[in-house]
């Protein structure tokens, strides 16, 4: 399948990429889900559509909106850890992953292993 990748640098120097398939639809950076017509960021990266993904719930520029020493690329991985938890690593949503984002999913199940037993062990966090 062929995507369409749009680089986005952010004021703060973040780098990150948002992909399109042939038909013009966005894909959510968390999940892969289709996102219709509507980018999730645009421009200068600083602003989210405000959007939901219907698949992971994720709203672009609110619940994935980076604070502090955080990156949009690092709580798409934190979000997407949550999603796939929740939703049970079903082999569908793997195999997106894999298909649109070009993610790992080897490497991405031993990160959130990682991820988990940082967050249960540090609760505040």
């Amino acid at each position: 399948m062929s995507l369409k990748r749009t680089i986005i640098t952010r004021s703060d120097g973040e780098t990150f990429e948002l992909r399109q398939i042939e038909n013009g639809d966005w894909l959510c950076p968390v999940c892969a889900e289709s996102l219709r017509d509507c980018a999730p960021y645009a421009g200068d990266g600083r602003f989210g559509s405000q959007d939901i993904c219907m698949r992971c719930e994720t709203q672009f520029g609110h619940g994935d909106h980076p604070s502090g020493a955080e990156t949009l690329q690092s709580n798409w991985k934190r979000l997407r850890f949550e999603w796939l938890q929740k939703s049970g690593w079903k082999d569908d949503d793997l195999k997106r992953l894999t298909e649109y984002l070009g993610i790992d999913t080897i490497v991405l199940r031993r990160e959130a292993e990682g991820y988990f037993q940082m967050r249960d062990t540090n609760p505040a966090q």
